[in-house]
């Protein structure tokens, strides 16, 4: 990818969401939403293994339920309005309603092979993917996110833990010795540092008052 991104990164107990940055072309912050979830049963316990990798055991796409018929695609200009409609549904207390002509910018002249959707039986439920900086030499996470309260609990851990170790699999395949880079806030601050990234600068209410800016890299090995 090309020219001005937004970064981001998937989470696992809140939705990860991109938002424009203010202070940078090719920033953007991530902001969580805590989901109110409904319905859905919990057939199975996760159980949390805080020690080996501080991090949530999950379903292997493989082992979720054949109702699901998960993918991971390739963004198409017919799943424009899903992804919208997805932004749409995170605002107006996580996202500002102005952030989306960028993300439209975004769709329309930036959006290529790295960018993914997640698609569950013909339905839109997630969009996110990843750019290069080669003038930073890093790695940016571009404008991920999920409907909010549209999956279960246990199932939605479960892919956006997925959907992120496939982000991250792609960049891998890049065999670039960058790090990757994520604007967030303190909201997300601890866990994304469960997944390795450290804070490399805080800027005070960054992203508006209340919401301080979080620039975190991970480097990969």
């Amino acid at each position: 990818m090309k020219g001005p991104m937004p970064t981001m990164s998937i989470i696992l107990m809140a939705v990860a969401c991109a938002r424009p940055s203010r202070l940078s072309n090719m920033g953007a912050g991530i902001c969580g939403i805590a989901l109110l979830f409904k319905a859905a049963k919990v057939h199975r316990r996760i159980e949390i293994n805080r020690d080996a990798a501080k991090a949530i055991k999950r379903f292997t796409l493989q082992q979720l339920p054949v109702f699901m018929q998960i993918e991971f695609r390739q963004y198409q200009a017919e799943h424009r309005e899903a992804i919208i409609n997805i932004f749409a549904s995170n605002c107006p207390k996580y996202f500002h309603t102005s952030d989306l002509p960028d993300l439209i910018k975004f769709l329309d002249n930036y959006a290529d092979n790295n960018f993914l959707v997640v698609k569950i039986k013909e339905k839109i439920y997630g969009c996110g993917g990843h750019y290069i900086s080669q003038e930073k030499k890093i790695f940016g996470i571009a404008w991920v996110m999920f409907e909010r309260n549209s999956l279960g609990f246990t199932y939605f851990k479960s892919i956006s833990d997925n959907f992120y170790q496939e982000i991250i699999r792609r960049i891998k395949n890049e065999n670039l010795d960058y790090e990757v880079e994520i604007n967030t806030t303190q909201l997300m601050e601890r866990l994304f540092s469960l997944y390795g990234f450290e804070t490399a600068k805080i800027i005070k209410d960054g992203f508006g008052k209340g919401l301080d800016h979080h620039i975190m890299r991970l480097q990969l090995k």
